[in-house]
């Protein structure tokens, strides 16, 4: 499942979905403008793979990707929040 663009409110929260399947189980990160998300109150990983962003402000417009990995390859997908 890919996540898709959002249009965000200042002070709501945004929530990108994001889901892939294989063997092993892929794991799934989440990059903001090509860097790599740092998880924390304000920015949670949902059930191991969805991205939570709590009381939106004006700098979290941007690309958000979402990399799954395993041993077998890497897939990607992004979504732009504005």
């Amino acid at each position: 499942r890919r996540p898709h663009d959002r249009l965000g409110q200042i002070n709501t929260d945004a929530e990108f979905r994001c889901e892939a399947q294989g063997h092993p189980t892929p794991k799934i990160t989440w990059l903001k403008n090509g860097e790599q998300i740092t998880y924390n109150d304000y920015l949670t990983l949902i059930d191991g793979h969805d991205l939570k962003i709590s009381g939106l402000i004006d700098t979290d417009t941007g690309i958000f990707q979402c990399v799954a990995t395993n041993e077998a390859g890497e897939v990607q997908a992004s979504a732009r929040l504005k």
